[in-house]
Order: C-alpha cells, then sequence, then structure tokens
C-alpha cells in the first residue's frame, strides 16, 4: 500500500471516531470543539476515505479533503471570517490549525513526484 493509502485510511479512521465521538459531545478528544454537523461531515469524509484508501481513489480523496481542510483552516484565522466557520462547524483555534496540518499534508503527498528516470541522460 502506497504512503498516500495508508494515509488517507489513517484519516478516515480518525475522521470516523471523532465524527461518532462528536455526535455524543461538543469536545471531541479533549481539546476539538464540535456539532452535529460537522460530527456527520466527518462521519462521512471518514467513510469515504476509508473506501478510497482502500482502493485505487486515495489520490482524489486527499486532494480533495486537503483542499477542503486547508480552506476551513485558513477562513477560520482571517479577521471576521473565522465566525463564519466557528457558527457552521464550531470549529475552535485548535481544530483550524489541526485543519490546515492535515490539508498540508494532504496535498503534500498527493503533488506530482519528479521521476527521475525519465529525465534526459547526459
Amino acid at each position: 500500500m502506497k504512503s498516500h493509502a495508508s494515509f488517507t485510511v489513517i484519516l478516515g479512521l480518525l475522521l470516523v471516531i471523532e465524527g461518532i465521538w462528536g455526535m455524543f459531545s461538543p469536545v471531541v478528544f479533549g481539546i476539538f470543539s464540535t456539532n452535529t454537523l460537522q460530527a456527520v461531515s466527518q462521519l462521512l469524509l471518514g467513510i469515504v476515505g476509508i473506501a478510497c484508501g482502500s482502493g485505487s481513489r486515495s489520490h482524489d480523496y486527499l486532494f480533495f479533503t486537503g483542499i477542503l481542510f486547508l480552506a476551513v483552516g485558513v477562513i477560520w484565522f482571517l479577521p471576521g471570517d473565522s465566525e463564519f466557520i466557528t457558527d457552521l462547524f464550531n470549529v475552535n483555534g485548535a481544530g483550524a490549525a489541526l485543519n490546515i496540518a492535515i490539508g498540508l499534508t494532504s496535498v503534500i503527498l498527493v503533488r506530482p513526484q519528479s521521476m527521475s528516470d525519465d529525465s534526459p541522460q547526459g
């Protein structure tokens, strides 16, 4: 299994856990605030992530979720705009920072790799 497929499955599992936990508690892992909309979104993203990571769609999943997580995280830190994200998904600063970290990791894992064997031999 490639590293991005493994990361996709692990991310999916964590999202499923966080989604289920978030349906019963406003705070997950003792630090991340959540609400029902965010919990359901994470549960669905987690299930899709596990399926994509187990199949051959991890690249597409990581690209989509990477951009999504980056957007949510960055918007939270923008002056005035964080209220929208906070009200919609109940994201706090720790959650926004984690979203940025997951988003960056996802995008880095799926970026095009240079192929050393395709370089011209001189």
